[in-house]
Protein backbone atom coordinates (compact mmCIF):
# COMPACT_ATOMS: atom_id res chain seq x y z
CA UNK A 1 0.00 0.00 0.00
CA UNK A 2 1.20 3.51 -0.80
CA UNK A 3 2.00 5.83 2.08
CA UNK A 4 0.72 9.40 2.25
CA UNK A 5 3.28 12.21 2.09
CA UNK A 6 2.63 12.96 5.75
CA UNK A 7 3.59 9.39 6.73
CA UNK A 8 7.20 9.99 5.67
CA UNK A 9 7.55 13.76 6.00
CA UNK A 10 10.10 14.52 8.71
CA UNK A 11 9.49 17.37 11.11
CA UNK A 12 11.66 20.47 11.27
CA UNK A 13 13.12 19.01 14.48
CA UNK A 14 14.37 15.95 12.55
CA UNK A 15 16.43 18.21 10.31
CA UNK A 16 17.62 20.26 13.29
CA UNK A 17 18.85 17.03 14.89
CA UNK A 18 21.10 16.44 11.87
CA UNK A 19 22.53 19.98 11.80
CA UNK A 20 22.26 21.26 15.39
CA UNK A 21 25.07 23.75 14.76
CA UNK A 22 22.72 25.64 12.42
CA UNK A 23 19.93 26.20 14.95
CA UNK A 24 21.52 29.16 16.72
CA UNK A 25 19.79 32.51 16.76
CA UNK A 26 21.32 35.78 15.57
CA UNK A 27 23.05 36.20 18.95
CA UNK A 28 24.59 32.73 18.74
CA UNK A 29 22.31 31.20 21.38
CA UNK A 30 21.31 27.61 20.65
CA UNK A 31 17.60 27.22 19.89
CA UNK A 32 17.68 23.45 19.31
CA UNK A 33 15.39 23.75 16.29
CA UNK A 34 14.55 26.13 13.46
CA UNK A 35 12.00 28.70 14.58
CA UNK A 36 9.45 30.84 12.76
CA UNK A 37 9.90 33.93 14.95
CA UNK A 38 12.84 35.23 12.91
CA UNK A 39 15.44 34.05 15.40
CA UNK A 40 17.02 31.36 13.21
CA UNK A 41 18.21 31.34 9.63
CA UNK A 42 16.75 29.36 8.00
CA UNK A 43 13.34 29.59 9.59
CA UNK A 44 11.17 26.58 10.36
CA UNK A 45 8.96 27.42 7.38
CA UNK A 46 11.98 27.56 5.07
CA UNK A 47 13.14 24.14 6.30
CA UNK A 48 9.63 22.71 5.74
CA UNK A 49 9.83 24.01 2.17
CA UNK A 50 13.14 22.18 1.71
CA UNK A 51 11.56 19.00 3.11
CA UNK A 52 8.71 19.17 0.59
CA UNK A 53 11.19 19.73 -2.23
CA UNK A 54 13.29 16.73 -1.22
CA UNK A 55 10.15 14.59 -0.95
CA UNK A 56 9.34 15.51 -4.55
CA UNK A 57 12.84 14.50 -5.61
CA UNK A 58 12.57 11.18 -3.77
CA UNK A 59 9.20 10.48 -5.39
CA UNK A 60 10.70 11.21 -8.82
CA UNK A 61 13.36 8.57 -8.14
CA UNK A 62 11.38 5.83 -6.37
CA UNK A 63 7.78 6.42 -7.45
CA UNK A 64 5.07 5.73 -4.87
CA UNK A 65 6.38 5.18 -1.35
CA UNK A 66 5.38 1.83 0.19
CA UNK A 67 4.07 1.99 3.75
CA UNK A 68 6.56 -0.74 4.68
CA UNK A 69 9.39 1.81 4.32
CA UNK A 70 7.70 4.35 6.57
CA UNK A 71 7.78 2.31 9.78
CA UNK A 72 8.93 4.47 12.70
CA UNK A 73 11.25 2.93 15.32
CA UNK A 74 9.96 2.70 18.88
CA UNK A 75 10.02 6.12 20.55
CA UNK A 76 11.24 7.53 17.25
CA UNK A 77 10.13 10.15 14.80
CA UNK A 78 9.11 10.06 11.16
CA UNK A 79 12.60 11.32 10.35
CA UNK A 80 13.96 8.03 11.66
CA UNK A 81 11.89 5.82 9.36
CA UNK A 82 13.80 4.66 6.27
CA UNK A 83 11.90 6.99 3.91
CA UNK A 84 11.74 9.88 6.36
CA UNK A 85 15.45 9.73 7.10
CA UNK A 86 16.33 9.95 3.41
CA UNK A 87 14.28 13.15 3.21
CA UNK A 88 15.80 14.52 6.42
CA UNK A 89 19.34 13.93 5.08
CA UNK A 90 18.49 15.69 1.82
CA UNK A 91 16.92 18.65 3.60
CA UNK A 92 19.88 18.94 6.00
CA UNK A 93 22.28 18.97 3.03
CA UNK A 94 20.23 21.79 1.49
CA UNK A 95 20.26 23.78 4.75
CA UNK A 96 24.05 23.62 4.68
CA UNK A 97 24.52 24.39 0.98
CA UNK A 98 21.82 27.05 0.57
CA UNK A 99 22.05 28.94 3.84
CA UNK A 100 25.74 28.53 4.72
CA UNK A 101 27.52 28.42 1.33
CA UNK A 102 30.63 30.26 2.57
CA UNK A 103 31.30 27.41 5.01
CA UNK A 104 31.07 24.64 2.40
CA UNK A 105 34.56 24.41 0.90
CA UNK A 106 35.92 20.98 0.06
CA UNK A 107 34.78 17.38 0.00
CA UNK A 108 34.69 17.18 3.79
CA UNK A 109 32.31 20.10 4.27
CA UNK A 110 29.09 19.41 6.12
CA UNK A 111 27.06 19.91 2.93
CA UNK A 112 29.24 17.49 0.94
CA UNK A 113 29.12 14.81 3.63
CA UNK A 114 25.35 15.13 4.04
CA UNK A 115 24.88 15.07 0.26
CA UNK A 116 26.89 11.83 -0.05
CA UNK A 117 24.90 10.25 2.77
CA UNK A 118 21.64 11.39 1.14
CA UNK A 119 22.58 9.99 -2.29
CA UNK A 120 23.64 6.63 -0.79
CA UNK A 121 20.48 6.42 1.30
CA UNK A 122 18.32 7.37 -1.69
CA UNK A 123 19.92 4.59 -3.77
CA UNK A 124 19.25 2.07 -0.98
CA UNK A 125 15.67 3.28 -0.64
CA UNK A 126 15.10 2.99 -4.41
CA UNK A 127 16.46 -0.58 -4.33
CA UNK A 128 14.13 -1.45 -1.46
CA UNK A 129 11.13 -0.03 -3.35
CA UNK A 130 12.09 -2.07 -6.42
CA UNK A 131 12.37 -5.20 -4.27
CA UNK A 132 8.95 -4.60 -2.74
CA UNK A 133 7.44 -3.92 -6.17
CA UNK A 134 8.93 -7.21 -7.40
CA UNK A 135 7.27 -9.09 -4.54
CA UNK A 136 10.46 -9.70 -2.61
CA UNK A 137 11.50 -8.35 0.75
CA UNK A 138 14.27 -5.73 0.85
CA UNK A 139 16.79 -8.57 1.04
CA UNK A 140 15.56 -10.06 -2.26
CA UNK A 141 13.78 -13.07 -0.72
CA UNK A 142 10.30 -14.02 -2.00
CA UNK A 143 7.48 -12.76 0.17
CA UNK A 144 4.35 -14.65 1.06
CA UNK A 145 2.34 -11.55 0.19
CA UNK A 146 3.11 -8.43 -1.81
CA UNK A 147 1.39 -6.50 0.99
CA UNK A 148 4.51 -7.15 3.12
CA UNK A 149 2.69 -7.87 6.40
CA UNK A 150 4.61 -7.51 9.64
CA UNK A 151 3.78 -11.11 10.56
CA UNK A 152 5.67 -12.69 7.62
CA UNK A 153 8.86 -14.38 8.77
CA UNK A 154 11.81 -13.18 6.69
CA UNK A 155 14.79 -15.12 7.99
CA UNK A 156 16.19 -13.05 10.84
CA UNK A 157 13.87 -10.23 9.90
CA UNK A 158 10.28 -10.65 10.99
CA UNK A 159 9.05 -7.14 10.23
CA UNK A 160 9.37 -4.71 7.33
CA UNK A 161 11.72 -2.56 9.39
CA UNK A 162 13.98 -5.47 10.25
CA UNK A 163 14.07 -6.59 6.63
CA UNK A 164 15.08 -3.08 5.64
CA UNK A 165 17.74 -3.05 8.38
CA UNK A 166 19.29 -6.19 6.84
CA UNK A 167 19.07 -4.96 3.23
CA UNK A 168 22.26 -5.92 1.36
CA UNK A 169 22.56 -2.62 -0.52
CA UNK A 170 23.31 -0.59 2.57
CA UNK A 171 20.42 -0.36 4.96
CA UNK A 172 19.74 3.10 6.23
CA UNK A 173 18.78 1.68 9.60
CA UNK A 174 22.14 0.05 10.17
CA UNK A 175 23.98 3.28 9.36
CA UNK A 176 21.91 5.05 11.98
CA UNK A 177 22.40 2.47 14.69
CA UNK A 178 18.72 1.79 15.24
CA UNK A 179 18.44 -1.07 17.65
CA UNK A 180 14.74 -1.35 18.39
CA UNK A 181 11.50 -0.96 16.55
CA UNK A 182 7.81 -0.86 17.35
CA UNK A 183 5.57 -3.42 15.63
CA UNK A 184 1.99 -3.98 16.66
CA UNK A 185 2.71 -2.50 20.08
CA UNK A 186 5.79 -4.60 20.82
CA UNK A 187 9.43 -3.63 21.00
CA UNK A 188 12.34 -6.02 20.67
CA UNK A 189 15.96 -5.95 19.51
CA UNK A 190 16.53 -6.21 15.78
CA UNK A 191 17.88 -9.49 14.49
CA UNK A 192 16.91 -11.51 17.54
CA UNK A 193 14.20 -14.18 17.48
Amino acid sequence: MTASLEAWQPAVQDIANLVPQRTGDRDGDAQGTFTDDGATVPSGAQVQGLVRGVQSEVLAVVGAMPEALCVVPANGTIGESPAGHVVALGAAALVESQFFPDLQAGADSAAAVLERRYRAALAALAAAVRDLDAGTDPGGRPMASAAFPATVALGLATTPWEAWHHHPLGAIGSTLGYGRQRVLGTCRPIGRP
